[in-house]
């Protein structure tokens, strides 16, 4: 299982949705919906995507690892504030 299917059968279950107003929703078979709520098959992308519309779910894509720089405020000499980068090394 994936870390995409288990996040999407958490908001499934969390979801205040019944199951038959998600196969409504979505089209996707019943029994196929059981089967993938109980992490006994998968789903195609379109079938995802169908659901996580109706969940209001969306994916974020970034390179794995990647994290934005963090950001710190610090007083300038003048007196104002001013952003800066705080880079890992």
């Amino acid at each position: 299982m994936s870390k995409l299917e288990d996040a999407i059968r958490q908001a499934i279950n969390a979801s205040s949705l019944t199951r038959y107003a998600i196969w409504k929703r979505t089209g996707i078979d019943q029994a196929q919906l059981s089967r993938f709520v109980h992490g006994q098959s998968g789903l195609s992308f379109e079938a995802i995507d169908r659901l996580m519309e109706v969940l209001d779910l969306e994916i974020e894509i970034r390179p794995r690892g990647a994290r934005l720089p963090a950001r710190i405020r610090t007083a300038a000499p003048s007196g104002r504030s001013r952003t800066q980068k705080q880079n890992k090394r």
